[in-house]
């Protein structure tokens, strides 16, 4: 039904402080001319691909980064979300506006 022509574009880069290790004992356990091949013990980088519009208007997007769907220690008492659903949600917010439904928008 909305097939029109449009723009799509790719982008990356270094998201620091939005995972953890899960497991840093573990990772320390591995051989040190391993670990000296990253700057830390989580991958962090973001890639996003973005869909438009001719004139620029945003149609979505899909993300990757690396992030386990248990991104809280066992430790955590606080009620938390899954991250990747609260980031469409507030993506929908932004570009459909406070009124809208998530799953409803344009």
């Amino acid at each position: 039904e909305s097939l029109q022509p449009g723009n799509i574009y790719v982008a990356s880069g270094d998201l620091a402080d939005a995972n953890i290790n899960r497991s840093p004992y573990a990772y320390d356990n591995n051989p040190q001319v391993e670990k000296d091949q990253y700057k830390t013990n989580t991958d962090t980088e973001m890639v996003l691909l973005k869909f438009t519009t001719t004139d620029g208007k945003v149609l979505g997007s899909v993300n990757w980064f690396p992030v386990h769907c248990t991104s809280m220690y066992n430790n955590n008492t606080y009620i938390s979300g899954d991250n990747k659903g609260y980031a469409g949600y507030l993506m929908e917010k932004t570009f459909n506006g406070p009124d809208t439904l998530p799953g409803t928008g344009s």
